[in-house]
């Protein structure tokens, strides 16, 4: 028995020890995992404590002078006619020459189109296109980081002005196959072709069918928010095209004549669509 008694001691006396050790393990373990939490946060939950990622434009890789870009793009209802404005920001480079006289300013041109035709109100801005890069930030913030190998900045342009272009198309009975740019005649031999593409096409009726068979004229107001567009620019001799959403309110004005026909609407404006009015294909009362 007197043997047994130093060994049951000194068993008692390690006990101690290993409890210290698994706190000391279970406290390291915790630490390295809110370490982790922070450190991953911005890439886990979109937002990080320490760092976050944003995108940043690194090397100017194209640029071009008074690009003519949409202000508005208005289709006619066969038969009918219509009008449409495009309202930009005042601030918003190429709207307005000088400075916005209130907050809320808005500025635009406007355009007509009759019997089935469309056409366009275009201004004039620099473009500057540039390779984008993400950069981590020290510090609180948000997660933002790039959508898009390019990105675009808007400039004013060395002469402001707005010019009108009709968009041609196959048949004016119908807005299908509409073509996705714009030429602006500049001489006998010479055209300017706008860098951006558009759709402003039918391509399948989305919404209520508009018929004036046995009826009287029909007058409409349709109201959009943005204008969808790509804008066209080289890099080592490769075209790309950037997808930029314009932040233009739209208003058009749609009548149709009494007794007429039908026409089928294609709501650009939609979700999921390319923004801007309405697009039509016509068929004659029975």
């Amino acid at each position: 028995m007197a043997s047994s008694q130093p060994e049951l001691s000194r068993t008692v006396r390690k006990v101690p020890n290993l409890l210290r050790r698994r706190h000391v393990f279970l406290g390291g373990t915790i630490a390295l995992i809110v370490a982790a939490g922070v450190l991953l946060s911005p890439f886990l939950v979109g937002w990080g404590l320490v760092f976050h990622s944003t995108c940043e434009n690194e090397t100017l890789v194209s640029h071009a002078t008074d690009a003519r870009v949409p202000d508005v793009l208005v289709n006619s209802p066969f038969g009918g006619n219509a009008s449409g404005a495009g309202l930009m920001p005042g601030d918003f480079p190429g709207a307005w020459n000088g400075p916005p006289p209130s907050d809320n300013f808005r500025f635009g041109w406007g355009a007509r189109s009759s019997n089935g035709t469309s056409f366009g109100a275009f201004f004039e801005v620099n473009l500057s296109f540039y390779r984008d890069g993400n950069v981590s930030v020290l510090g609180p913030g948000s997660n933002a980081p790039c959508v898009d190998s390019f990105q675009v900045e808007f400039n004013s342009p060395y002469q402001y002005g707005n010019f009108g272009a009709q968009i041609t198309k196959l048949s004016n009975l119908s807005d299908e196959n509409e073509a996705n740019y714009a030429t602006f005649p500049e001489g006998p031999n010479l055209t300017i072709q706008s860098p951006a593409w558009f759709n402003n096409s039918f391509f399948a009726a989305n919404s209520a069918s508009i018929s004036t068979c046995g009826g009287a004229l029909v007058s409409t107001t349709v109201h959009a928010s943005g204008l969808s567009i790509k804008l066209k620019f080289d890099v080592a001799g490769q075209t790309h095209w950037l997808p930029t959403v314009l932040p233009f309110w739209e208003q058009f004005t749609y009548r149709f004549p009494a007794n007429f026909g039908t026409w089928q609407v294609d709501n650009l404006s939609a979700s999921g669509g390319p923004g801007g009015g309405w697009a039509f294909s016509y068929s004659p009362c029975p």
